[in-house]
C-alpha cells in the first residue's frame, strides 16, 4: 500500500476534474492519507479506476523536454511503475519529501523537549535562590518580628489602661460637677425663699 499521488496528479492521471476525485474519495473508492499538510491518494485505487475506463488511460511513459541552451532538444522518457502510476523520478521525489518532513518533525520535537527541560531547570534554580536565606538573617528577622509583636501587644495594653483611667477621671469629674450644680441650685433656692420671706415680714 503506497500513498504517493496527490489530487491534482490523480485528476490528470484519470483525465477528470479535482471535484470528481473528491467524489471518488467521499464514495470510498479512493483511500487517502495525510502526510504533513498535504493529502495523498492510494496509488492502487487510482490505478484501478484508470484501468476501469480504457478511454481515459494515459500513456505508460512520461515525456520530459530538455530545453538546455546551446544543446539540441532531447526527449527523456521515464517508464512508469505499473502499480503506482509514477515514474521512478516522481517516487524518489515524494519519498525524499516525506523523509525531510519526518526528519524536520523529529528535530522540532527534540528542540521542544530541550526548551521544556531548560525551562524546568530555570524555574528550579529560581525557587532555590528564593529559598536560600542565611540562617543568621532568618533568625534575626524572626527575632525582630517577635519583638515587634510583643511591643504591639504591650502598647495595646498600655493604651487600654490609659483609656480606663481617663474614663474613671471623667466619671469622677462629672460627679463633682453634678454635686456642685445641685448644691448651687439648693443655695440659690434657699436664697430666693429667704429673700421673699424677708420682704413680706
Amino acid at each position: 500500500m503506497a500513498f504517493t499521488i496527490d489530487r491534482e496528479w490523480a485528476a490528470a492521471r484519470l483525465g477528470v476534474s479535482s471535484r470528481t476525485i473528491d467524489r471518488h474519495i467521499q464514495a470510498g473508492r479512493i483511500r487517502t492519507r495525510r502526510i504533513g499538510k498535504k493529502m495523498f491518494l492510494e496509488d492502487e485505487d487510482v490505478e484501478l479506476l484508470r484501468n476501469q475506463d480504457s478511454a481515459r488511460k494515459a500513456d505508460d511513459y512520461v515525456i520530459i523536454m530538455d530545453n538546455q541552451k546551446d544543446a539540441p532538444t532531447q526527449e527523456i522518457i521515464h517508464p512508469r511503475d505499473a502499480s503506482t502510476g509514477l515514474s521512478p523520478v516522481d517516487v524518489a521525489a515524494v519519498t525524499e519529501l516525506v523523509r525531510l518532513y519526518e526528519e524536520t518533525r523529529t528535530i522540532i520535537a527534540e528542540k521542544d523537549n530541550t526548551i521544556k527541560d531548560l525551562s524546568y531547570k530555570l524555574g528550579k534554580v529560581e525557587t532555590e535562590l528564593r529559598n536560600t536565606v542565611p540562617l543568621v538573617d532568618y533568625n534575626k528577622a524572626t527575632f525582630l518580628l517577635e519583638t515587634a509583636k510583643t511591643r504591639q501587644v504591650e502598647d495595646a495594653n498600655s493604651l487600654q489602661t490609659k483609656i480606663e483611667t481617663l474614663e474613671k477621671e471623667v466619671n469622677k469629674r462629672n460627679g463633682v460637677i453634678l454635686s456642685i450644680t445641685l448644691l448651687f441650685i439648693l443655695v440659690l433656692g434657699f436664697s430666693i425663699v429667704f429673700f421673699f420671706s424677708s420682704q413680706f415680714m
